[in-house]
């Protein structure tokens, strides 16, 4: 049996080549499968993607980011394109095999809709266009990139379309550009990361917070981490900055995460606060918040059921079944991450039967000593 299989459920052809081996190319049709061979074993278990080129008339590029093909999980990432003005996203699934498909792992590629929660989905409920992007290594560890010039670079894309990249770093030997997201007021978009190695975070403006300094800081760019649920950062405004507003209230807009079924939604809204008149919001920052992990844990010593056979009033009624259980406990968790684990563990069971002359008297026996039910998930 072959240990990889990569299945393309997309509408087009896929090409996918192992990272470091571009050149080794696999090609696989729509709506099917094909075995995938390492092309050396000493490179990364990762591949990378790009469309069929044979299916039109446009050169594609390899994605950004890669697929780990020895982690099992799901994740979204974005295709780069060249004849489309708003990104596509797939998302991949690295599983291990049933037994009755023909190898150790298979990877699943779909494109990423909307209506059929997504992992990923960006909203704006905010009056102003919101402007983000993947902080890379590049952008992360640059020390000359002071705020006030990222929000200067910001503020030269809101007039672009999604999908303008922008080069932040002044380096002739770099080829590093991040791809900027633009979602407009009352728009909702998928999204994917460029590159799933990176942290999942990203770096957001809106467009009436460019250049905004309070009290010698930055606050027109914020960062948040996507995959806290509960997670919110905010960009706070200039008084005035948007029509019909008083004066006298302090705006912000915010961004939090929260969950949708299976979908994690990246939602931008507008916060308003009174001010005194010192100036001073009169309610509390919600600052960059985070909701506590909720766990419990359930602990009962022993449970025990009886059966009484009592049909019968000319005598007095008597046992039949006896079921006897000891040492259970039952352990929920739910992280910030909006990751579940369920725990259930129990010592001994027994099931006996007392019916006068049973073939059977002990249904199911104790287990030995040592020897307990544990079910997670």
């Amino acid at each position: 049996a072959n240990p990889l299989q990569i299945v393309n459920l997309l509408s087009g052809g896929l090409v996918v080549a192992q990272e470091c081996a571009l050149r080794s190319e696999t090609h696989i049709p729509s709506q099917s499968w094909v075995p995938f061979h390492w092309e050396n074993s000493s490179f990364p278990s990762k591949i990378r993607l790009k469309f069929d080129e044979q299916e039109n008339t446009h050169e594609n590029k390899w994605s950004s980011g890669c697929i780990y093909l020895d982690k099992i999980g799901i994740t979204a990432l974005r295709m780069p394109l060249t004849n489309k003005s708003k990104p596509l996203i797939i998302q991949a699934e690295t599983r291990l095999a049933t037994k009755r498909q023909d190898c150790a792992i298979m990877v699943v590629i779909w494109s990423s809709i909307e209506k059929s929660n997504p992992l990923y989905l960006m909203k704006n409920n905010s009056p102003f266009t919101v402007l983000c992007f993947q902080p890379t290594n590049n952008t992360q560890q640059d020390a000359t990139l002071e705020s006030r010039e990222l929000s200067e670079l910001f503020g030269k894309f809101f007039n672009f379309d999604c999908g303008q990249g922008m080069k932040f770093v002044d380096n002739d030997d770099s080829d590093s550009k991040e791809f900027i997201w633009t979602v407009s007021p009352g728009e909702s978009i998928g999204f994917g990361w460029d590159d799933p190695e990176v942290a999942h975070a990203l770096r957001w403006t809106c467009s009436n917070a460019s250049n905004f300094l309070l009290h010698g800081e930055n606050h027109s760019v914020s960062d948040i981490e996507v995959d806290t649920i509960g997670h919110i950062s905010t960009v706070k405004l200039q008084q005035g900055d948007y029509s019909g507003r008083s004066s006298g209230m302090e705006q912000r807009v915010t961004c939090e995460i929260k969950a949708d079924k299976s979908t994690k939604v990246i939602l931008f809204d507008l916060k308003q606060t009174n001010l005194n008149e010192s100036g001073v919001s009169e309610s509390p920052s919600s600052g960059d918040t985070e909701v506590a992990a909720v766990s419990f844990q359930v602990h009962i010593p022993g449970l025990t059921i009886s059966m009484i056979d009592n049909v019968s009033d000319s005598r007095p009624g008597r046992e039949i079944l006896l079921v006897s259980s000891d040492g259970w406990s039952i352990f929920f968790s739910q992280t910030r991450e909006a990751y579940h684990e369920f725990e259930f563990k129990l010592s001994t069971f027994q099931i006996d039967n007392f019916i006068h002359a049973a073939e059977h008297p002990v249904l199911v026996s104790q287990f030995r000593t040592n020897d307990f039910v544990l079910i997670t998930r």
